[in-house]
């Protein structure tokens, strides 16, 4: 009973945490987008 209810939270915590990175990710390409894009000197 308990072990379902500790695997049950490593799986969700699991799941914002792969969001966050994902979300993480696309910021960065986002930001190396916009360096691209902007002229240099």
């Amino acid at each position: 009973m308990q072990q379902g209810q500790v695997l049950e939270t490593l799986d969700s915590s699991q799941l914002i945490n792969n969001q966050a990175r994902h979300e993480y990710s696309r910021l960065l390409i986002q930001a190396s987008r916009d360096m691209d894009l902007r002229p240099t000197g």
